[in-house]
């Protein structure tokens, strides 16, 4: 008996999940979302030679010569380097039978185009967890995929001023890390990329938990076609979207991101696995040229360590209205001045970083 892959279209079978037996649409449970709060945050910019981002950092600056009359000195002179970011391309394509959708949907267009509307939704959360995950942990290893910010030798050593140990060399070798990123956001500083002519739309995808806001997906209906069907013989009249992205991210100036490693997760004892330090992060701020829009990230376990510093009283840590969020009233912790956003794509099983 032959078997096909339910992964390349959307099935009667799935269609059938969102309807009631009354024919309502039922609630979409989102067990699946995430907070990404760095999607509202980040700044973007057009990519400065169509498809990428060139930049310039300079390592040396001329210092001078103190000297007496009659006296020669030395010629010197800047020196800089080069430097392109790309830009990635990430796509998906959604398919469904056109018949199908309208039976499910009892023949009520205005029911159809709702039940397609919400897996277009799923699509724009997985596109852009996908996409949240590339900058944090991606190899480009594939030559496609961005180069994620703890995989660049800038951040995935101790041995960096950009990195800041909050075992203080004391970490176990057990994978139960996590990390703290301090990003200062702009131009100048860290920055999203987008190709020219790729407009990135600002909206909101509202989720349990925090909406993810400015997100930058182009979602484009296609006319209705014939599909070859999942044998790959025959086809069948079809509804048609692609969703697409084209997105990097550039570090125009390495301070503009400071790394805290090495924060446990579990069998938190003191001795070789360490909750978070305030001190490290202190240190980390400090290393930052300037704290205007600058952002402290972590995922939950470490909200929540945060969070149980903020019922302390004395402490670093406060809570205040998040000057990044739409109403202006939701609240989140601040470390001094600089607040704490959820990067739910920061994992909690980092190794060891030495």
């Amino acid at each position: 008996m032959t078997t096909y892959s339910l992964s390349t279209y959307v099935t009667a079978y799935e269609l059938a999940k969102d309807t009631a037996p009354d024919g309502s649409l039922l609630p979409l449970i989102q067990t699946l979302s995430k907070e990404l709060q760095i999607f509202g945050d980040v700044h973007f910019e057009q990519c400065n030679d169509g498809v990428g981002h060139h930049g310039v950092t300079e390592y040396y600056q001329p210092v001078g010569f103190w000297r007496a009359y009659n006296e020669g000195v030395a010629t010197e002179a800047p020196i800089s380097a080069e430097f392109r970011e790309p830009t990635c391309m990430i796509d998906s394509r959604f398919v469904a039978d056109r018949v199908l959708l309208f039976d499910q949907a009892g023949g009520d267009a205005g029911k159809a185009a709702a039940l397609r509307a919400r897996k277009l939704m799923q699509f724009i959360v997985g596109l852009l967890k996908t996409e949240s995950t590339a900058m944090l942990y991606g190899t480009r290893s594939d030559g496609k995929s961005p180069l994620g910010l703890t995989k660049r030798s800038d951040y995935n050593s101790v041995s960096s001023s950009y990195v800041h140990d909050n075992a203080g060399g004391a970490a176990s070798a057990t994978a139960n890390k996590t990390s703290l990123l301090v990003i200062g956001h702009g131009e100048q500083k860290y920055h999203w990329i987008f190709p020219k002519g790729f407009a990135v739309n600002r909206n909101t995808v509202n989720q349990p938990g925090s909406p993810i806001q400015g997100v930058g997906l182009k979602i484009e209906a296609l006319r209705d076609d014939w599909e070859t069907d999942v044998g790959g013989s025959n086809k069948f009249m079809a509804v048609r979207n692609h969703i697409s992205g084209r997105i990097g991210h550039c570090i125009e100036d390495a301070r503009y991101v400071q790394r805290i490693c090495n924060i446990s997760t579990s069998n938190i004892d003191g001795v070789d696995d360490f909750s978070i330090d305030e001190d490290v992060i202190i240190d980390a701020l400090n290393a930052l040229p300037d704290r205007s829009n600058a952002v402290i990230y972590g995922n939950k376990t470490a909200r929540a360590q945060v969070l149980k510093r903020v019922k302390d009283k004395g402490n670093v840590w406060h809570m205040s209205e998040d000057p990044f969020s739409i109403s202006k009233l939701e609240k989140c912790p601040f470390f001094d001045t600089v607040p704490f956003h959820v990067w739910e794509g920061i994992v909690d099983t980092e190794a060891k970083v030495s």
